[in-house]
């Protein structure tokens, strides 16, 4: 929403060596300033014909006449202690509606959704559903125009729960562990982890399952560790094509990355080949689907677990996966898929990330990238988590993003 007058400099794109993935990457180190989009729709005289509502970019009359609007930094931090967040949610106008379980002893819990602004959260939670059972590892929720539909990943299968009818389980088989659970514009979707595979089911806008059984898939979940070290992975899509196809990514330890192109009736699987200097062997590859960018985060390490293990992001063309900017960024860490999320925000691409801790509390990353894979300001610190257990999940609202992890919630908001 800042307005400036500029004259933009060309920007060089750099060229790389070696093979290329056709994964968009997130960033690009290779201008000096961040990229702009745009808005040649949208003609100008000065800055102040710009103005798109936004405080998280800086808009800019150019000297052909029309606006670019130039992303800003995120930056300001704040948590909020939130007890019992499970760090599952969704998005709905400027609020995440998050997941918050009570245990009410024995093996009985209950499920509430949390409403959360950049401000906080909002209000008390809304009942969504009681569990009785010890094995209900995680839950994950979804809004559908109807009302909002609640997916739990149990031993004996996938629970879901509508919110008309909160009493009423529909239930297939077989179980998981991690769940997520998405709204198409026309369908529901769970991703579930099956040991070391994934599988997905699909449901009707009023929370009845159409699949009678999980479905196993080539590609939805990828390799989350090296040897015998490491954690379930986690299916969750990178987001949806144009023909309205759920797209997922993964990648193998030898780098073989995998496109699933998922819908009710087929599923299309497609392999590139990747590869990024630094140590030989890959996991935990999560990505973000932006128009014709992929925004992506991943984990390189040695033979053993820890072995000059990095922390890349990059971005890349949607279309054939190779490098659509700048090399990747990296940082000397170890983390793993539980840990990371990637989503595209207010013009930016954001990775989130936390070291992997054994026990006690670890510290958190947030990189931000532009379309060219321009790295958007430093590395803005999480700060330490309140505990190394729980998975992360990141929601762009707008304004900024809310961060979902165990126990917590902690919103970065732009500078206007």
């Amino acid at each position: 929403m800042q307005a400036a007058r500029l004259i933009l400099p060309a920007l060089v794109m750099a060229s790389a060596c070696g093979a290329r993935s056709g994964l968009l990457d997130p960033r690009d180190g290779s201008s000096n300033h961040p990229a702009t989009t745009p808005d040649t729709a949208r003609a100008c005289s000065s800055a102040a014909d710009c103005d798109d509502g936004s405080p998280c970019t800086e808009e800019i009359c150019t000297p052909a006449g029309y606006c670019d609007h130039r992303p800003l930094p995120m930056g300001s931090r704040r948590t909020y202690p939130i007890k019992g967040l499970i760090s599952r949610g969704f998005v709905q106008g400027n609020q995440v509606h998050g997941i918050v379980r009570e245990d009410l002893g024995g093996a009985l819990s209950e499920l509430r959704l949390q409403r959360m602004t950049l401000d906080g959260p909002q209000g008390a939670g809304t009942f969504l559903a009681r569990i009785d059972d010890y094995r209900a590892w995680d839950s994950s929720a979804a809004h559908t125009g109807s009302g909002v539909a609640l997916v739990s990943g149990l031993n004996s299968g996938l629970e879901l729960r509508f919110s008309s009818r909160p009493d009423v389980v529909e239930t297939i088989s077989p179980g998981g562990i991690f769940v997520h659970l998405n709204w198409t514009g026309s369908h529901l979707l769970a991703s579930t982890d099956l040991g070391y595979n994934c599988a997905l089911a699909w449901a009707d806008q009023d929370g009845h399952w159409i699949s009678n059984k999980l479905d196993y898939t080539t590609g939805a979940c990828g390799t989350s560790q090296i040897g015998s070290t490491g954690l379930p992975p986690q299916g969750r899509p990178a987001g949806f094509s144009s023909k309205g196809e759920a797209v997922y990514f993964s990648i193998d330890a030898q780098g073989k990355l995998t496109r699933l192109s998922a819908t009710l009736d087929k599923q299309r699987v497609e392999t590139f080949s990747f590869s990024s200097p630094g140590p030989k062997h890959y996991h935990s590859f999560v990505a973000a689907l932006f128009g014709d960018r992929v925004g992506a985060q991943w984990v390189q390490t040695g033979d053993d677990w820890r072995s000059g293990s990095q922390v890349k992001m990059a971005v890349l063309s949607a279309a054939d996966l190779r490098l659509a900017g700048a090399a990747p960024h990296s940082g000397v860490d170890v983390t793993y898929s539980m840990y990371m999320d990637t989503v595209h925000c207010e013009g930016r691409f954001v990775g989130v990330w936390y070291r992997y801790a054994s026990s006690g509390p670890s510290e958190g990353w947030v990189w931000q990238m532009t379309r060219d894979g321009t790295l958007l300001g430093p590395p803005v610190s999480l700060g330490q988590a309140a505990s190394e257990a729980g998975i992360v999940e990141a929601h762009c609202v707008p304004g900024g993003v809310i961060i979902l992890r165990y126990e917590e919630a902690i919103a970065l908001s732009c500078p206007g």
